[in-house]
């Protein structure tokens, strides 16, 4: 009996129709940059996080993580931002501490699942790439 090919992974294939979705800003992802941000947004569907879409209206699609490109230490990085409910629209220290606990969430996420990140755990996680190129 031929060996089958493995079923092509759902998730993965719903991260790369929705990739260019859940990018802030005018800027497309680098072709050199996709295989990698593809498997990002895969890890985050994978734990069950909602991606937003920046372009959409606000209402329930308006929470969620969304994905921004910088620059970083391997040529570009992304940056993982949590965007909370629309009913939590006040920046006060409810706020503030929703934000940073959802950030501490995807740092811990990602950092398990052996992403590269910014040291700095102050705000969204920057991600450099699936692991740290050796030194």
């Amino acid at each position: 009996m031929a060996k089958q090919d493995p079923a092509p992974d759902a998730v993965a294939q719903r991260a790369a129709h929705i990739l260019d979705q859940c990018v802030i800003g005018p800027v497309e992802v680098p072709e050199h940059m996709r295989p990698f941000m593809e498997a990002l947004v895969a890890a985050l569907l994978r734990v069950g996080l909602p991606l937003r879409d920046p372009h959409e209206g606000e209402g329930e699609a308006a929470t969620g993580v969304m994905l921004a490109l910088g620059p970083g230490p391997a040529g570009a990085a992304v940056r993982v931002i949590w965007r909370q409910h629309r009913s939590v629209d006040v920046l006060g220290e409810v706020w503030r501490m929703q934000q940073d606990a959802m950030h501490t969430a995807l740092r811990r996420i990602l950092s398990a699942q052996g992403y590269w990140m910014s040291d700095d755990t102050g705000d969204a996680p920057v991600v450099f790439g699936p692991r740290r190129p050796p030194s």
